[in-house]
Protein backbone atom coordinates (compact mmCIF):
# COMPACT_ATOMS: atom_id res chain seq x y z
CA UNK A 1 0.00 0.00 0.00
CA UNK A 2 3.20 1.91 -0.29
CA UNK A 3 2.94 2.20 -3.68
CA UNK A 4 0.36 5.09 -4.84
CA UNK A 5 -0.81 3.43 -8.21
CA UNK A 6 -1.74 -0.02 -6.32
CA UNK A 7 -3.27 2.45 -3.73
CA UNK A 8 -5.46 3.91 -5.74
CA UNK A 9 -6.68 1.02 -7.70
CA UNK A 10 -7.08 -0.91 -4.45
CA UNK A 11 -9.11 1.76 -3.33
CA UNK A 12 -10.94 2.00 -6.59
CA UNK A 13 -11.66 -1.58 -6.71
CA UNK A 14 -12.85 -1.79 -3.22
CA UNK A 15 -15.53 1.24 -3.49
CA UNK A 16 -16.32 -0.63 -6.57
CA UNK A 17 -20.07 -2.91 -6.40
CA UNK A 18 -19.19 -5.31 -6.09
CA UNK A 19 -15.74 -4.89 -3.71
CA UNK A 20 -12.75 -6.41 -5.16
CA UNK A 21 -9.16 -6.71 -4.65
CA UNK A 22 -6.82 -6.49 -1.75
CA UNK A 23 -9.14 -4.49 0.60
CA UNK A 24 -11.88 -7.24 0.72
CA UNK A 25 -9.04 -9.67 2.41
CA UNK A 26 -8.04 -9.72 5.89
CA UNK A 27 -5.31 -7.90 6.39
CA UNK A 28 -3.83 -9.49 8.95
CA UNK A 29 -3.01 -13.13 9.27
CA UNK A 30 -1.84 -13.00 12.69
CA UNK A 31 -2.60 -10.89 15.93
CA UNK A 32 -1.74 -10.66 19.69
CA UNK A 33 -4.10 -11.49 22.65
CA UNK A 34 -2.76 -10.23 25.45
CA UNK A 35 -4.28 -9.21 28.92
CA UNK A 36 -3.90 -6.33 30.83
CA UNK A 37 -1.50 -7.68 33.29
CA UNK A 38 0.44 -9.04 30.50
CA UNK A 39 1.07 -5.56 28.64
CA UNK A 40 0.77 -3.19 32.16
CA UNK A 41 2.48 -2.89 35.56
CA UNK A 42 1.51 -4.02 38.42
CA UNK A 43 0.58 -1.13 39.98
CA UNK A 44 -1.10 0.17 36.82
CA UNK A 45 -3.62 -3.04 36.88
CA UNK A 46 -4.09 -2.06 40.07
CA UNK A 47 -5.43 1.51 39.38
CA UNK A 48 -7.13 0.21 36.40
CA UNK A 49 -9.20 -2.22 38.56
CA UNK A 50 -9.70 0.24 41.45
CA UNK A 51 -10.86 2.82 38.84
CA UNK A 52 -13.47 0.71 37.35
CA UNK A 53 -14.84 -0.90 41.23
CA UNK A 54 -15.18 2.93 42.01
CA UNK A 55 -16.94 3.04 38.75
CA UNK A 56 -19.67 0.44 40.51
CA UNK A 57 -21.09 3.73 42.19
CA UNK A 58 -21.39 6.41 39.60
CA UNK A 59 -21.63 4.45 36.70
CA UNK A 60 -25.04 5.61 35.13
CA UNK A 61 -23.28 8.94 35.20
CA UNK A 62 -21.22 7.69 31.78
CA UNK A 63 -24.25 5.91 30.35
CA UNK A 64 -26.92 7.17 27.82
CA UNK A 65 -29.90 8.95 29.20
CA UNK A 66 -32.01 5.77 28.04
CA UNK A 67 -30.77 4.22 30.99
CA UNK A 68 -31.37 6.49 33.29
CA UNK A 69 -35.15 5.55 33.41
CA UNK A 70 -34.85 2.22 33.90
CA UNK A 71 -33.39 0.44 36.57
CA UNK A 72 -33.26 -2.72 34.76
CA UNK A 73 -30.54 -1.79 31.95
CA UNK A 74 -28.75 0.25 34.58
CA UNK A 75 -28.49 -2.66 37.24
CA UNK A 76 -27.84 -5.18 34.03
CA UNK A 77 -24.69 -2.51 33.44
CA UNK A 78 -23.11 -2.39 36.77
CA UNK A 79 -23.22 -6.21 36.61
CA UNK A 80 -21.21 -6.32 33.28
CA UNK A 81 -19.28 -4.00 35.13
CA UNK A 82 -18.65 -6.01 37.93
CA UNK A 83 -18.18 -9.42 35.62
CA UNK A 84 -15.39 -6.94 33.79
CA UNK A 85 -13.39 -5.78 36.60
CA UNK A 86 -13.06 -9.97 37.41
CA UNK A 87 -12.06 -10.32 34.09
CA UNK A 88 -9.31 -7.83 33.91
CA UNK A 89 -7.92 -9.26 36.76
CA UNK A 90 -7.65 -12.59 35.42
CA UNK A 91 -3.48 -13.31 33.69
CA UNK A 92 -5.24 -15.35 30.62
CA UNK A 93 -8.38 -12.95 29.99
CA UNK A 94 -7.28 -10.63 26.74
CA UNK A 95 -7.81 -6.94 27.18
CA UNK A 96 -6.45 -6.06 23.66
CA UNK A 97 -6.15 -7.83 20.54
CA UNK A 98 -3.02 -6.18 18.27
CA UNK A 99 -3.39 -7.70 14.71
CA UNK A 100 -0.27 -7.62 12.13
CA UNK A 101 0.63 -9.07 9.46
CA UNK A 102 3.60 -7.60 6.81
CA UNK A 103 3.06 -3.78 7.45
CA UNK A 104 4.68 -1.11 9.14
CA UNK A 105 2.59 -0.70 11.80
CA UNK A 106 0.66 -1.66 14.51
CA UNK A 107 -3.11 -0.78 15.44
CA UNK A 108 -4.43 -1.93 18.95
CA UNK A 109 -8.17 -2.58 19.31
CA UNK A 110 -9.53 -2.49 22.65
CA UNK A 111 -11.57 -5.84 23.50
CA UNK A 112 -13.95 -4.89 26.60
CA UNK A 113 -14.71 -1.09 26.61
CA UNK A 114 -17.02 0.07 29.63
CA UNK A 115 -18.65 2.77 27.01
CA UNK A 116 -22.35 1.77 25.90
CA UNK A 117 -23.91 3.22 22.88
CA UNK A 118 -27.73 2.96 21.48
CA UNK A 119 -29.40 1.91 18.37
CA UNK A 120 -32.35 3.03 17.51
CA UNK A 121 -35.46 2.79 15.02
CA UNK A 122 -35.23 5.42 12.26
CA UNK A 123 -38.14 7.31 13.31
CA UNK A 124 -38.33 8.95 9.86
CA UNK A 125 -37.19 5.65 7.61
CA UNK A 126 -38.28 2.76 9.30
CA UNK A 127 -37.17 0.40 6.43
CA UNK A 128 -33.83 2.20 6.40
CA UNK A 129 -31.03 1.51 8.83
CA UNK A 130 -31.30 2.12 12.03
CA UNK A 131 -29.54 5.29 14.24
CA UNK A 132 -26.41 4.09 15.69
CA UNK A 133 -24.79 5.89 18.34
CA UNK A 134 -21.58 3.78 19.79
CA UNK A 135 -20.64 6.62 22.27
CA UNK A 136 -17.09 5.48 21.47
CA UNK A 137 -14.88 6.89 24.71
CA UNK A 138 -18.07 8.51 26.44
CA UNK A 139 -16.70 6.29 30.04
CA UNK A 140 -13.34 8.08 30.62
CA UNK A 141 -12.30 4.79 31.58
CA UNK A 142 -11.60 3.55 28.17
CA UNK A 143 -8.85 5.91 27.53
CA UNK A 144 -7.06 4.69 31.05
CA UNK A 145 -6.97 1.29 29.88
CA UNK A 146 -6.24 2.24 26.08
CA UNK A 147 -3.39 4.36 27.68
CA UNK A 148 -2.28 1.05 29.37
CA UNK A 149 -2.28 -0.92 25.73
CA UNK A 150 -0.08 2.07 24.44
CA UNK A 151 2.46 2.19 26.92
CA UNK A 152 2.72 -1.54 26.95
CA UNK A 153 3.54 -1.14 23.33
CA UNK A 154 6.07 1.75 23.59
CA UNK A 155 7.99 -0.80 26.64
CA UNK A 156 7.47 -3.74 24.14
CA UNK A 157 9.78 -1.96 21.33
CA UNK A 158 11.94 -0.81 23.97
CA UNK A 159 13.12 -4.54 25.05
CA UNK A 160 16.50 -5.96 23.25
CA UNK A 161 14.93 -8.60 21.42
CA UNK A 162 12.61 -6.03 18.97
CA UNK A 163 15.74 -3.55 18.78
CA UNK A 164 17.96 -6.35 17.69
CA UNK A 165 15.31 -7.16 14.94
CA UNK A 166 15.55 -2.82 13.86
CA UNK A 167 11.86 -1.84 15.75
CA UNK A 168 11.58 1.93 15.67
CA UNK A 169 9.04 3.90 17.50
CA UNK A 170 8.11 6.24 14.55
CA UNK A 171 4.58 7.51 16.01
CA UNK A 172 4.39 9.39 18.63
CA UNK A 173 8.05 9.43 18.71
CA UNK A 174 10.33 8.58 21.81
CA UNK A 175 10.29 12.43 22.93
CA UNK A 176 6.39 12.25 23.46
CA UNK A 177 6.05 10.96 26.89
CA UNK A 178 2.27 13.14 28.31
CA UNK A 179 -0.84 11.39 28.07
CA UNK A 180 -2.44 14.57 26.03
CA UNK A 181 0.66 14.09 23.77
CA UNK A 182 -0.32 9.98 23.47
CA UNK A 183 -3.41 10.73 22.39
CA UNK A 184 -3.09 13.72 20.00
CA UNK A 185 0.37 12.67 18.24
CA UNK A 186 -0.50 9.09 17.76
CA UNK A 187 -3.84 10.82 15.29
CA UNK A 188 -5.67 8.51 17.88
CA UNK A 189 -8.20 5.82 16.73
CA UNK A 190 -10.45 4.46 19.50
CA UNK A 191 -10.48 0.82 18.05
CA UNK A 192 -12.80 -1.60 19.78
CA UNK A 193 -15.36 -4.13 18.94
CA UNK A 194 -19.04 -2.35 18.59
CA UNK A 195 -21.13 -4.62 20.90
CA UNK A 196 -23.57 -3.94 24.03
CA UNK A 197 -25.53 -1.03 22.17
CA UNK A 198 -28.80 -0.96 23.32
Amino acid sequence: MLDPAFLANATASFDATPATGPYTLAMSNSALFLSLSQIAPASTLQSILGSIQSQLATAPTHLPASYHGSPELTAGYLRQLSALASFYAQPKAPSVEIPFATGTSLRLIMLHPLSRGTVRLNATHPLEQPVVDYRTGSNPFDFQLHLAHLKGMRAMWNTPTMKGLGAVEVTPGVGVQSVSGFFFSFHFFLFYLPFCVL
